[in-house]
């Protein structure tokens, strides 16, 4: 009786740590299918268009990387895809860091000494849970200023104790300048005033222009009226004094009668 005791006290000890078991793995393959246990870090590209000439802008690529709480990651590799809308490739750049060297033996011993131009021999940078970084990258192509372009970012790194390569990918759309969109946008509507401004400018001095014609036209009318009756009366009045000399002249001509004394 003790003995068939103790198996089933031994047997349910079994059952109770296969279960324990069971448990465990399913709590870990529930934070795994959560993302518990993934590299959480934020990519963010912001693009800036600085003009060249009337035609052309250059264009720099501004980068933020955000660490969130899980893991450390040592970034690899990022570079920038440039293409226009029509799908053509203008260029791809690389975010370079492998520069940023330091003099090794100093960085153990004593004060630490940035050198730029020495390699970085780790050819990574490590971001700690909750940092952020900031990288910028200078596209040598020169753009077109009118143009739409896209811009995608390509990041590779690696999370301490993982042993595959995690990815993060982000695009943004590089649009014109505001700046100069809104210049000419308002260069338009002022040149669409100035055309206005213009056209009722010419609609009323043709309408003032036709206005001063009829008043002339009616002032030369009446003006022609005037004159027309001022030389009839001019015309009547000298033919009366013609007349008045005709007949002066008629009756000067006429013999006086002498008178009988």
């Amino acid at each position: 009786m003790f003995l068939l005791n103790a198996s089933s006290a031994g047997n349910i000890l079994s059952i109770l740590q296969i279960a324990a078991l069971i448990a465990a793995f399913l709590f870990f393959l529930l934070k795994v299918v959560s993302g518990y246990l993934l590299i959480d870090m934020s990519v963010e590209v912001t693009p800036k268009r600085v003009k060249c000439d009337d035609k052309e802008d250059y264009l720099v690529i501004g980068l933020k990387l955000e660490k969130h709480q899980n893991c450390s990651v040592n970034i690899h590799d990022i570079a920038a895809n440039i293409t226009d809308s029509d799908g053509k490739k203008i260029t791809t750049e690389k975010f370079k860091f492998e520069k940023v060297g330091c003099d090794s033996i100093r960085r153990f011993f004593g004060l630490g000494k940035i050198e730029w131009e020495k390699e970085n021999k780790s050819g990574y940078i490590t971001l700690a849970p909750r940092e952020v970084t900031h990288l910028v990258c200078n596209i040598k192509e020169k753009i077109k200023s009118d143009e739409i372009y896209k811009v995608e970012v390509a990041v590779l790194g690696k999370g301490w104790f993982r042993p595959a390569i995690s990815r993060w990918y982000c695009s943004v759309a590089s649009l014109p300048n505001s700046e100069d969109q809104s210049q000419l946008k308002q260069l338009k509507n002022d040149i669409g005033s100035l055309k206005k401004e213009i056209v009722n400018l010419k609609v009323e001095q043709q309408t003032e222009l036709k206005n001063d014609i009829c008043s002339l036209k009616t002032e030369l009318q009446n003006d022609i009226g005037s004159l027309k009756t001022e030389f009839k009366n001019d015309i009547g009045s000298l033919k009366t004094e013609i007349v008045g000399l005709k007949t002066k002249q008629t009756n000067a001509k006429e013999p006086t009668p002498k008178s009988n004394n």
